[in-house]
């Protein structure tokens, strides 16, 4: 055969055979090249190719965390932004209200003790006071502390006792009608000031237990009076003979490691399950 023919022949035969192919994969549907990329897949495919793994929730974390203390801003019951710090951890809550001169600052020592024994404890500043918003005011302290009472709690504490030193004093005994504590110590409370005194009835009304203490050479305390006409079962009262030394001024001298004493004695007796 003819070369010229030959060629011929086979180029023929190349042909038929690309136009066959064709056909077939047209009639089949033809696969994509290995030019294609991924990326040309319609977008719905890919998302439902792996369905996503549901996360585990992860348990509630403490709302604090590490060692502290933590600065804290709450509310007080008639919404002032008020200004604390938190010591420590637990289901036992104290709240350390101040007295005037002061403010929370004179708690902080006896705030780390307690702290230290597994109690959560809160100072703070009385609005107007230190870093808390609002005006002075002996009438709004009520207000102020059953704020940071209802703030403790939310944090966890299942039993607050609140400790108050002077008009913080006062304080405790209106707040302790009007929320549940555990129980309440009152320090070196003068009941003469008018815009906060505390009426006979509502002393009698206070049922749960009391500590009252003061010293006595402080010529504007007047616990003893007001722990006679307190209610309860549970109350008890010690003063410090031969001392003018008023609240929180007590944990700076000779009398603070026997006042601590006291004070933690006592919350963790009327806290106790």
């Amino acid at each position: 055969m003819p070369y010229l023919l030959f060629r011929l022949i086979c180029r023929s035969v190349r042909v038929l055979t690309v136009l066959v192919l064709g056909i077939a994969l047209a009639a089949c549907g033809a696969a994509p090249s290995a030019g294609v990329e991924l990326s040309a897949t319609p977008a719905a495919l890919l998302a439902t190719e792996i369905p996503a793994e549901t996360p585990t929730p992860s348990p509630t974390a403490d709302p604090f965390a590490g060692e502290g203390p933590w600065v804290v801003t709450f509310s007080s019951a008639s919404g002032i932004d008020l200004h604390g710090i938190v010591y420590g951890k637990g289901t036992i809550g104290v709240v350390l209200a101040p007295m005037y001169p002061g403010e929370q600052a004179g708690w902080a020592e006896f705030a780390e003790t307690a702290a230290a024994q597994g109690f959560r404890v809160l100072t703070f500043d009385f609005q107007g006071y230190g870093e808390s918003a609002g005006e002075r005011d002996f009438a709004t302290a009520p207000d102020d502390l059953r704020g940071a009472v209802d703030f403790i709690k939310a944090q966890g504490a299942e039993k607050v006792v609140v400790i108050g030193a002077g008009q913080g004093g006062l304080a405790a005994v209106r707040v302790a009608s009007q929320t549940e504590l555990a129980g309440v110590v009152v320090l070196s409370a003068s009941n003469t000031l008018p815009e906060l005194a505390v009426a006979d009835a509502e002393l009698a009304a206070l049922a749960v237990p009391s500590l009252w203490i003061g010293t006595r050479q402080d010529l504007m305390q007047n616990v003893e009076e007001m722990a006679d006409k307190a209610g309860g079962t549970d109350k008890s009262i010690w003063i410090y003979e031969g001392l003018a030394v008023p609240g929180t001024y007590l944990l700076q001298g000779a009398e603070r490691g026997d006042l601590e004493r006291r004070l933690l004695e006592f919350v963790a007796r009327v806290t106790a399950p």
